[in-house]
């Protein structure tokens, strides 16, 4: 990975934050046009789709919405601008994508989770 200048690392931040950025956007124009409850749907597609978010306390239910589809559309669109910039395979560089921004994001989720434990 080295050999790569930063404006090249900074293209593939900038093409990859496009996908939070469409989220962002249609929940802005989804609560604008439609009302808060419409736009409160669009947040249901996390990974408490898959768990059942009603028997899950609410300071576990917070960090869980957290990892929602378009995040995860996030990892896979970094891994493959990664992987095309370095020549690498899919599965390196999402390797590569999880062990830096993954573990950002697991701290992330982690002091959530303590604010909404210690606030509530």
């Amino acid at each position: 990975m080295s050999g790569k200048k930063f404006k090249d690392w900074w293209g593939v931040a900038m093409v990859a934050q496009a996908a939070m950025m469409i989220y962002s956007i249609v929940l802005c124009v989804v609560n604008l046009g439609v009302g808060a409850d419409k736009a409160m749907e669009l947040t249901t597609y996390t990974s408490l789709l898959f768990l059942g978010g009603e028997n899950i306390e609410p300071w576990v239910r917070m960090p869980l919405a957290a990892v929602n589809v378009f995040e995860i559309l996030y990892w896979i669109i970094m891994a493959l601008l990664v992987g095309r910039l370095c020549g690498t395979r899919l599965g390196k560089s999402f390797k590569f994508v999880m062990s830096t921004y993954g573990v950002g994001y697991l701290f992330y989720i982690a002091l959530l989770m303590f604010l909404m434990l210690y606030l509530t």
